[in-house]
Parts: structure tokens; sequence; C-alpha cells
């Protein structure tokens, strides 16, 4: 799943097992959905909004369609 000696050749966790090293592994892949920020908030913006939903068949059950 990972490369330990990669991991050894730092000295900061030259010493940690490889459970140690899997478990903050999966730990950082499992938060890692909004690393850079504004996810959510590009996702929201590429949606129509309801209300513009809303307003189409607002018109439409109305009778104020503009017909061609």
């Amino acid at each position: 799943m990972f490369d330990a000696d990669s991991v050894r050749q730092n000295r900061m966790t030259k010493s940690a097992t490889n459970a140690e090293v899997e478990s903050v592994i999966k730990d950082w892949l499992r938060t890692a959905s909004d690393r850079s920020g504004g996810r959510r908030q590009r996702e929201a913006a590429n949606r129509p909004s309801v209300a513009a939903l809303d307003d189409d068949s607002d018109d439409e059950a109305a009778g104020t369609v503009a017909v061609d």
C-alpha cells in the first residue's frame, strides 16, 4: 500500500512502525476530500439555483410564458 523505504528516509519517521505509518496515511486520505479548499463552493456555483428552476415553472403555471 505504501513505500516503507521512502517513509524511513525521513529522520522523524525512521522509527515509526508500519502500522503507525499506515494509520496516518489512512487518516490523511480520509480527510483529503477538500485539501485545497473551495471544492464545495465550486460545485455549488456550477449547479443551477433552485430559485431559477422555480421561476420557470411559476411562469408556465401562470400562463405567462412567451410563445414564439
